[in-house]
């Protein structure tokens, strides 16, 4: 698998095609973006300024087939801390989008009364692979190396708002745990449910945390990849 796909950094350069990625796949997949049928315009621009801000601190990666030179996965990284983190405006953004990212914020909003004060961070933001290429390891390896430059940064935490079971397995692990989470079931707004997701395996939306990178076996998994 070394042989055809190929990790690579992402840098300013790639917003566009990054974007153009998520906004073929990953936005019709999303289950939080399923429910609320988001479309790719709906999207595009929200995600534009979700990627722009995650380039900052060149911690971001993505997988790219060797033969045809496209994306097939990427994961979104972010470096912060806690207490310092300002919650993203998405105000200028459609209306969906802003649903789908007030659940996000929110569950990240009292992060300075779970986690230590003052303590590094790195964020997976978003973590996605393309439709066709799942069920190979990569987002392992995207999560694998996430956790390293955490390591590189010194950070005390790996955090993550994982609104995907496959996703929440994932991350299981590697070591992170719950630590506060929003039942879909109960998220209500003007009295009618705001998310009513179509899988099996999705039934809320977590706040994730690992903070213990002592033992290296903790990204040497021979974990089996659902995607």
């Amino acid at each position: 698998m070394d042989d055809k796909y190929q990790l690579q950094l992402i840098e300013e350069e790639h917003l566009e095609e990054v974007l153009e990625f998520l906004l073929t796949d990953f936005v019709h997949d999303e289950p939080l973006d399923k429910a609320v049928q988001l479309t790719a315009e709906e999207a595009r621009s929200g995600y534009r300024q979700l990627i722009g801000r995650c380039m900052r601190n060149a911690v971001s990666y993505m997988f790219r087939d060797s033969g045809t030179g496209k994306i097939v996965a990427c994961a979104l990284n972010e470096l912060g801390t806690i207490g310092e983190q300002t919650a993203a405006d998405f105000s200028g953004h459609s209306k969906k989008f802003q649903t789908v990212f007030t659940l996000v914020e929110n569950l990240k909003s009292d992060m300075h009364t779970l986690l230590v004060p003052d303590s590094k961070y790195l964020e997976i933001v978003l973590l996605s692979v393309g439709s066709t290429s799942r069920g190979l390891g990569l987002a392992k390896r995207l999560t694998e190396r996430s956790i390293t430059m955490a390591m590189h940064w010194q950070c005390r935490y790996v955090i993550s708002v994982a609104t995907n079971g496959r996703s929440q397995s994932l991350f299981r692990k590697f070591g992170l745990t719950v630590r506060r989470a929003i039942a879909f079931e109960d998220y209500f707004k003007h009295g009618q449910q705001v998310f009513v997701v179509d899988d099996n395996i999705t039934t809320d939306a977590q706040l994730m945390r690992v903070f213990s990178f002592v033992d290296e076996s903790v990204i040497l998994l021979d974990a089996d990849d659902a995607f």
